[in-house]
Formats: structure tokens, sequence, C-alpha cells
């Protein structure tokens, strides 16, 4: 399990293939293991992921989570790599840092791939939450115990 250390938080990577590179990002809750278990190993392509902040192996400090710092600790791992230029792509959460990325750090981002991008960062409103709570008791229990078994950021 190769690590990395930004801004004082250790982040837990993976690495396969060495064609062009492709950083792929997570959604909320999720970890790297997605993006291996989406793409198939393509021998043109290097597939690079990390579990985000908070999620999976990473750890997670005191700091808000956002797609500023979420998009920071991707270019930091690109730059700790070495790569200067590469795609991006992302799913849910993960699309929405990819694209903050891709703003900050155009001159390093040859093109983007975005899967059910959300847009923003912001908390959900009050109904919303109140939505998925309702949902959330049809729910099997086990289905739930799987999903926030993913991240220890729910978990704390």
């Amino acid at each position: 399990m190769p690590l990395f250390k930004h801004e004082g938080t250790y982040f837990n990577y993976e690495i396969q293939g060495e064609g062009i590179p492709f950083l792929f990002l997570h959604g909320l809750g999720d970890n790297l293991k997605f993006a291996f278990d989406t793409f198939n190993n393509d021998e043109k392509i290097q597939l690079i992921s990390l579990d985000q902040r908070g999620h999976g192996k990473s750890g997670h400090d005191s700091r808000k989570l956002s797609y500023d710092s979420l998009a920071s600790d991707a270019l930091a791992l690109m730059d700790y790599l070495g790569i200067q230029r590469f795609y991006v792509g992302g799913l849910s959460m993960g699309a929405g840092v990819a694209v903050n990325l891709a703003v900050h750090a155009a001159n390093k981002v040859m093109g983007l791939i975005l899967l059910r991008s959300s847009a923003t960062d912001e908390p959900m409103k009050k109904q919303v939450i109140e939505w998925f709570n309702t949902v959330s008791i049809y729910l099997p229990k086990k289905m739930v115990h799987s999903y926030l078994s993913k991240t220890r950021y729910f978990h704390r």
C-alpha cells in the first residue's frame, strides 16, 4: 500500500499500467478500488487513483472537506509522482473535484472524463436531508452498513 504525505495527512494511492496518465477520483463514501474495478487494465493507460481525504485508507484532519482541498490533495499526488500532464476524471463528488483541479491546474490537465458530476460542495438543504433519512428507513441495514464501512470519515 503506497502512501504519500500532503499537508500533514497520509494518502493511500495505487497505480496500474504504464501508458497515458489518467487520474480517476472516486465519489463520496467510496475508495480507490472503484477506479480499478470500473476500468479495464488497458496497456495504453496508466490508471492512478487515491483514497480521497477521509476515505478508505487515507487520513483526515479537522479541515472542512471541500473541492478545493480535495483537488489540492489530488494535484499533490501527481506532483509527488512527477507527472506533469495527465487526464483526470471522476464520479459524482470525484467529478466535481476533477473539474476544480482542471480549473486550478489547466496547464497540467489534458482532458476531463466526468461521470454523474455533483455541482457543488455546499451542504444539502434540510429538506433533502430529511428525505434521505426517510428513504433510508426502508433500506436493508446490511446495505447501509456496507456503504458506511467504506470510509472512516463517517465513523468518527
